[in-house]
């Protein structure tokens, strides 16, 4: 029985990673702070944290972008979602082997968001 269960998860983790073309492994997300700010609209108002986001293809296969879904988490775990991102970050194809950068805006209402440090590629951005 413990043989089955690593064995099911690998299938299970290959059919759920098909759509990008490459392993989650094989795909490298380097971010750096950019800036910090606000947003208000009358009585709204938001925080928002922007990254400069790198995406490495390190992968013999090309990757979607448009499967591609960036969240920033804070060390306590808390995660944001993102709110702008470049255009180039999430259309068209990654190629193998290649590098794209662009900006990502992440939002909340709370200001919590300003402790975001790490932005990582999930395939449930729902």
């Amino acid at each position: 029985m413990k043989k089955i269960i690593p064995i099911a998860f690998m299938g299970i983790s290959n059919i759920c990673l098909g759509s990008i073309g490459a392993n989650l492994n094989e795909v490298v997300i380097y971010a750096t702070e950019q800036s910090r700010g606000s947003i208000s609209i009358g009585s709204e108002s938001a925080y928002t944290k922007i990254f400069l986001v790198t995406i490495a293809n390190l992968s013999g296969k090309d990757i979607d972008l448009s499967t591609l879904c960036l969240l920033a988490y804070a060390p306590d775990g808390d995660k944001f979602d993102l709110d702008t991102i470049d255009k180039e970050l999430i259309t068209g194809r990654l190629e193998s082997k290649a590098i794209i950068k662009g900006v990502a805006a992440f939002a909340s209402q709370n200001e919590k968001v300003f402790s975001a440090t790490l932005v990582k590629e999930s395939q449930n951005c729902n």
